[in-house]
C-alpha cells in the first residue's frame, strides 16, 4: 500500500485561524475571507476560520463600503495570520476627555497625552493662551479602559524644546461614549524633569527633498516605529540633516525617544520615512531613509489596462504592497514580488470596470516579508521601522 506525499506542497486540510484588524489595531467585522474554495465572514473582534489545504496560500477580503475595497495577501504559510485592513474603518469604543492645567507662561506649551500603556495613546498639544483642551480617545477590547494621564509643559521655540518645566500624571478610567473632565491643579504638574540631549544624521536618498527629523514621545510598552506620529506623541521637529534635541531625563514613567526622519522625492507621493528608538545623551544617531520604490510598468497615463496588464516596480527584496485606487473601488496587493496584475475580485462584485480610471503606488516595507507582516497586528510589529511610497502613476482600463 502507497501513502501520499507533498512534494508539490500539498498537506492535510488544516483550519487557518486569523483576525482582520486595520492600521490603528481595531478588529474589523462583516468582510468576506476567502481562501481557495473556503470562505467566512470575519466576526465582531475581526476573527475568522478557514479550511486550507495547500501552503503556501493565499487570502482574498473584500470589504464593503465608500469605496468597496478588495484585499490580496499572497503566499502565506501562517496558520494564524493577523491580516491589515488599509483605509478600513474598525470597531472600537470612544470617549471624549477635556483636560483643564493651570494657564501657562511665556513660550511654554503642554502635551497632553493618555495611554494604556500598552497599544492605545492619544494626544493633544496646548498653545498658549488656552489652558483647556478636548481629547477623544479610541480603543479596542473592552468597554473600559484605564490608563494614565500624563501633562509635560516645556518651553518651545522654532520648532524645538528649549527646557522641560512641569510634569504630571494620573490615572483614570474611561467608558465608551462617556464625556469626562480632568484638572490638574498646580501641585499635581510640579516636577521639573532634569534634561539631557540626543543628537545625529539624517542621511536622505539621492534627488530628496524637505529633509526633517521629529522626536516623538511613546509612553507605550513596544510596538511598531513605522508610523510614529500615530503612534506616540510628537513635541519637536528640526530640519536638515543635522538635529539636535532636548528631552526629559528622569520621568516617573517609561518613556521611548523616538526619532523619525522623513523625505519627499521629487515626485508626487515620494515620501521616504525611518524611525529609531534614541538613548539620551547620545551623539551617533544615524538615520539612513530608503530610496523611493521605482515604478517600471506600466507607462503613466497608460489605456486599455486589462486583469492581465503586468505592473511592475523596482524595489529590491522584501515586502510590497500595491494600490489601485479608482475613487469608487480600491484595490490592494500585498506581496513579495515585485510585479503583479490587479488583482480580480469579479467573483465578489467589484470589477475593475470599462473605461475606468485608476491610479497607483507601491509602498515598500525594506527587508519584512509577508509572513513576517501576519505575524503581529500592524501597530504591534516592532519590526516595522521604515517604508517609503512611490512616485503617483495613472491608467485607464479597457473601454
Amino acid at each position: 500500500m502507497l501513502f501520499g506525499c507533498d512534494d508539490a506542497g500539498v498537506v492535510p486540510p488544516s483550519e487557518v485561524r486569523g483576525l482582520l484588524l486595520n492600521e490603528k489595531g481595531f478588529p474589523v467585522s462583516g468582510a468576506r475571507v476567502k481562501a481557495g474554495g473556503s470562505e467566512s465572514l470575519s466576526r465582531q473582534d475581526g476573527s475568522f476560520v478557514l479550511s486550507v489545504s495547500v501552503f503556501p496560500y493565499d487570502i482574498m477580503v473584500f470589504k464593503t463600503g465608500q469605496p468597496d475595497i478588495g484585499y490580496l495577501y499572497k503566499g502565506i504559510s501562517v496558520r494564524e495570520p493577523v491580516l491589515t485592513l488599509f483605509e478600513s474603518d474598525g470597531e472600537h469604543y470612544s470617549s471624549d476627555l477635556t483636560v483643564t492645567i493651570p494657564p501657562m507662561s511665556g513660550m511654554e506649551r503642554a502635551a497632553v497625552i493618555f495611554t494604556d500603556g500598552d497599544k492605545f495613546q492619544e494626544h493633544a498639544t496646548l498653545v498658549q493662551p488656552n489652558f483647556s483642551v478636548n481629547i477623544n480617545i479610541t480603543w479596542s477590547g473592552n468597554n473600559q479602559i484605564s490608563g494614565k494621564l500624563i501633562v509635560i509643559v516645556f518651553k518651545y521655540a522654532s520648532g524645538s524644546v528649549v527646557s522641560y518645566d512641569k510634569y504630571g500624571e494620573k490615572i483614570i478610567t474611561l467608558a465608551g461614549g462617556s464625556f469626562n473632565n480632568v484638572n490638574f491643579t498646580a501641585g499635581e504638574i510640579s516636577f521639573n524633569p532634569t534634561e539631557a540631549n540626543v543628537s545625529g544624521i539624517l542621511s536622505v536618498p539621492a534627488a530628496s527633498n524637505s529633509p526633517r527629523t521629529d522626536l516623538v514621545f511613546n509612553f507605550k510598552s513596544g510596538g511598531s516605529l513605522i508610523f510614529p506620529f500615530t503612534a506616540g506623541t510628537s513635541v519637536g521637529y528640526s530640519n536638515g540633516p543635522n538635529f539636535t534635541f532636548v528631552v526629559p531625563q528622569d520621568l516617573p514613567s517609561n518613556v521611548r525617544f523616538i526619532l523619525a526622519g522623513s523625505a519627499n522625492g521629487d515626485e508626487l507621493n515620494e515620501i521616504s520615512v525611518k524611525s529609531l528608538t534614541a538613548e539620551v545623551w547620545s551623539s551617533d544617531n544615524l538615520i539612513e531613509l530608503e530610496d523611493f520604490p521605482r515604478l517600471i510598468e506600466p507607462d503613466n497615463m497608460a489605456t486599455n489596462v486589462t486583469l492581465a496588464t503586468v505592473f511592475r516596480t523596482e524595489t529590491g527584496s522584501g515586502l510590497k504592497i500595491f494600490r489601485f485606487d479608482g475613487n469608487d473601488r480600491l484595490f490592494y496587493l500585498i506581496t513579495d514580488q515585485n510585479q503583479t496584475t490587479i488583482p480580480d475580485f469579479t467573483a465578489f462584485g467589484l470589477g475593475i470596470g470599462s473605461a475606468h480610471k485608476y491610479n497607483w503606488s507601491v509602498i515598500s516595507y525594506g527587508e519584512t516579508n509577508v509572513n513576517e507582516f501576519v505575524k503581529n497586528s500592524f501597530v504591534t510589529n516592532s519590526s516595522l521601522k521604515y517604508f517609503t511610497t512611490s512616485t503617483l502613476r495613472s491608467f485607464t482600463t479597457r473601454p
